[in-house]
Order: C-alpha cells, then structure tokens, then sequence
C-alpha cells in the first residue's frame, strides 16, 4: 500500500504489511475461539477444493495446508493481534517508518525489495512503513528447512488470492467461502451483544 509522507506530499511511502493468517487475527494464535476454529475450518476447506481442482491428492493437498498453518504459527510472533493495531497510537506502535538501507538490514536473508521491483515491478521507493518485529521473526523462520513450508503457504495464498478469477465454480467456491466466514463472525458478535444486554 502507498501512503504519502507525512513531510512532502510528493513522496510516498509504501507500506509492507504482515503476511496474511488462515484464521485472521494473530490472537487465534496463541488461544483460538470457537469464531477462530470455525474460520480455519471453512478456509481449510475452501482450499482441500481448491487444491484437488487444481491437480493435487487429497493427501497432498492436506499436506500443504498443513505446512501453510505450521508456518504461519511460526510467523505469528511477529505480527501485532488486531487489538493491538485497533487505534491509531496503538498502530503506530507497531509499524515504524524505515528508510531504504534500513529495510535492507531489516531484511536480512529475505529478498523483500528483489521481489517487490523485479518481479512486481514497484518503483523503487526509499521510505517505508513496517512492523519491525515481523521481519525479524521472517528472518528467522527463513531457513533452508522451512523452504517446503514457505512454497506451501505461498501455495494456499494463490488459491485464496486468485480463486474468484479462475472459473465459475471457484468463483463460487470462492464466494460460499467468505460469506461462511462472514455469517460466523455476524453471529459471534450478535452473541456477544446480547449477553452484553
């Protein structure tokens, strides 16, 4: 995301958020709610369907979704809840304003900036906006071992990013799939109020 800076209306800063999460908050994480595992169960099947359209077994299609979740318990240290980041002081406790070089030793081992120019073709940019423990803990999980991980998440995230677009049924797989997850957190918040009441 593009935000212009805050000194000179001229220049952007390009915003790199946190990976996305299965079930949404990083809370779920470390305690999941009964609104969490209802969340994960629809995305997982969401993507079991996706997968096996796409070519893979059941099994391995299992394997992969797993491996995506694995890795995003790994991530989630890293990645504030959506508490955290509910108010403006508190986002920008969060997130830091970073120039370029210190992105880079942000970054460590991850091409972050390759990726962003050369594959996705971004300008070059020399301010951004960041969660600074995130890439350290991206840094961290980074590794040679991981990489199967890493190719599963980016994996589930092509299905979930591009299922709409794909065909028909995906397109509606697509769109049963969010209204689910809709209607559930509808639900729990409607809940919530009346035993407020």
């Amino acid at each position: 995301m593009r935000l212009t800076h805050p000194d000179d209306p001229e220049r952007y800063i390009l915003q790199i958020r946190p990976a996305s999460l299965l079930m949404e908050d990083l809370a779920e994480y470390a305690a999941i709610t009964p609104q969490g595992q209802d969340t994960l169960v629809v995305k997982e099947y969401f993507l079991i369907k996706m997968l096996m359209k796409c070519g893979y077994t059941e099994d391995d299609a299992w394997d992969i979704v797993s491996n995506c979740e694995d890795l995003e318990y790994m991530l989630a240290p890293g990645i504030p809840t959506y508490e955290e980041v509910s108010t403006a002081e508190a986002y920008y406790e969060h997130y830091a304003h970073v120039s370029r070089n210190e992105l880079i030793e942000l970054c460590g081992q991850v091409p972050v900036l390759e990726e962003l120019e050369q594959t996705c073709h971004i300008p070059q940019q020399d301010s951004f906006f960041v969660v600074p423990e995130y890439f350290e803990q991206l840094n961290a999980v980074y590794t040679e071992d991981n990489l199967p991980l890493l190719k599963d998440y980016l994996i589930s995230y092509l299905m979930i990013n591009y299922a709409a677009r794909l065909d028909q049924e995906s397109c509606e797989l697509y769109i049963c799939q969010t209204a689910s997850i809709t209607l559930t957190k509808t639900v729990s918040t409607f809940w919530a109020a009346m035993w407020r009441v």
